[in-house]
């Protein structure tokens, strides 16, 4: 189910040339590109990329390749609309609130999985071994998309100081689960405060901390990845790093945006450009079940033990 190239090791010099199968954006089946730093991973994908030139999504972490693929796509003027989302540059950043918008998701679900999503970034496995962790986050998210407000709205329930404000949103949740997460929120002791809220705390200070995820999860005309699958809308996401961007922040970004892609269908692309930045239990399930709804993805990261 995974075709695998490998383009060179660290332990050994590689001529930089990238040798690739020339039909290879036509098999069936997941790309695996392991290499080290320049030996040809991203000039083999941008090749690939030009030949499948529609229904694809790329995160890319190369400047470079980021705006040669958009020259290009300038150039030949498909016909499918193309999304550019430029964290490196937070004047070219859209909504793409994945966070508070359901697409159709029933409520519980959607929390689970953005809980499943953050936590994942970060390296977790099972969330069961992080229950404080989960008790408070889901709440959280449940409050946002029922709601509406975007996820720095909830971090700032987490300031002990501000229950006034948790009883105020006490008051806007209609769910009774909803409801229930937060008002155990509020009758949570003060002594142990940081023991029930500080791996949320961890998390969501991402939010805060970075303009570009902070502008991304804007509530007006965001983006619906499901939706653009099924137009075959050509989606370029540049997280590469800048004053603006952390690796972190980055990370973060590309976690829910993976997490997006696990409830698609359709022919699709989805390449992953140093993957071993970011990749996560989303990208397990991206490869053991969303080929059979068409979707293939290309992994391309240094060595085969990252993933």
């Amino acid at each position: 189910t995974r075709l695998t190239l490998s383009l060179g090791c660290y332990r050994r010099r590689v001529p930089r040339r990238t040798i690739v199968h020339p039909d290879l954006y036509r098999y069936g089946t997941h790309l695996d590109c392991v290499g080290g730093t320049q030996v040809g991973k991203t000039a083999g994908l941008e090749y690939a990329q030009r030949k499948r030139i529609m229904r694809y999504c790329s995160l890319m972490f190369d400047q470079k390749h980021y705006d040669r693929l958009s020259e290009h796509l300038v150039y030949i003027d498909p016909p499918c609309r193309v999304i550019r989302i430029n964290l490196s540059n937070p004047a070219e950043v859209i909504p793409c609130n994945w966070i508070s918008n359901l697409n159709g998701e029933e409520l519980g679900a959607h929390a689970d999985r953005i809980t499943n999503a953050i936590a994942g970034v970060f390296g977790a496995k099972n969330l069961d071994q992080m229950q404080n962790y989960a008790t408070t986050m889901t709440a959280l998210i449940r409050w946002c998309a029922e709601t509406g407000s975007p996820i720095q709205f909830a971090a700032e329930l987490l300031d002990i100081e501000n229950k006034e404000l948790r009883l105020k949103a006490y008051q806007m949740a209609k769910d009774p689960e909803t409801k229930r997460g937060i008002r155990q929120l509020i009758n949570r002791r003060e002594q142990e405060w940081t023991y029930w809220t500080g791996s949320a705390q961890n998390r969501l200070k991402h939010f805060l901390n970075s303009q570009p995820l902070r502008q991304s999860t804007g509530t007006e005309a965001a983006i619906n990845i499901a939706e653009e699958v099924k137009r075959g809308s050509i989606i370029l996401v540049n997280l590469s790093k800048s004053k603006q961007l952390s690796r972190a922040a980055a990370a973060m970004f590309a976690g829910l945006i993976l997490s997006e892609f696990t409830s698609v269908s359709g022919k699709y692309y989805l390449d992953l450009d140093e993957a071993h930045l970011y990749m996560n239990y989303e990208v397990v399930e991206l490869l053991d079940m969303m080929a059979k709804q068409g979707l293939r993805v290309s992994l391309l990261h240094h060595d085969i033990g990252q993933f």
